[in-house]
């Protein structure tokens, strides 16, 4: 189903109109962060197709969890988000952070990480499970890593990558003079 005969579906069954919704941004969002009446029409009759960031205001105007919003449209599989858009991240410390980059749709997770010199990461391990084998790859953006992996130490450059279990302990450290990107993914996800 496309994104707009969703919208539209959602709008017969709620009984709301765009112009309710249009109307409704001005309890929300500031000024310069709302959708004018024109964009939303074209959005809702599928002359132009929204970004994700859009789709997360009207998720909010309907007052509905994004994922009821695009289930069962292209965007369900297909994720696109902006790197001063993302939605989700946490801090190790004030040296070391990571930004979620994967949809949540996803089986895998896929995050940013980002480590300043003298950086490190808590130790962290995935289930052991007998039945499900936790895997993590590791990709160096930009700069140097150390990875420890089950008190062995293997540093890492640019374009360098280690695929490892990831139920063995393991931690993150910047032990150089340059900041480190890393592209960190996860098999399966798990929190």
């Amino acid at each position: 189903m496309k994104t707009n005969e969703k919208l539209r579906h959602i709008l017969d069954i709620t009984g709301i109109s765009v112009r309710n919704l249009h109307a409704k941004q001005k309890d929300l969002f500031p000024q310069k962060e709302r959708l004018s009446y024109n964009a939303m029409t074209r959005i809702f009759y599928g002359d132009n197709r929204p970004r994700f960031s859009t789709l997360l205001k009207i998720s909010q105007l309907l007052e509905m969890p994004i994922l009821e919003l695009i289930e069962d449209t292209e965007f369900q599989d297909i994720f696109f988000l902006r790197r001063n858009k993302r939605f989700d991240s946490f801090m190790y410390n004030d040296k070391a952070y990571a930004d979620i980059v994967t949809s949540p749709n996803c089986s895998f997770m896929s995050m940013e990480l980002r480590i300043q010199p003298g950086g490190k990461t808590r130790t962290e391990r995935s289930p052991k499970d007998n039945k499900i084998k936790y895997e993590k790859c590791v990709y160096i953006i930009n700069g140097r890593l150390r990875v420890t992996i089950d008190a062995q130490e293997y540093n890492l450059t640019q374009r360098d990558s280690i695929t490892f279990s990831s139920s063995q302990p393991h931690f993150f450290e910047n032990a150089f003079n340059q900041k480190c990107i890393a592209l960190i993914t996860l098999s399966p996800k798990h929190f």
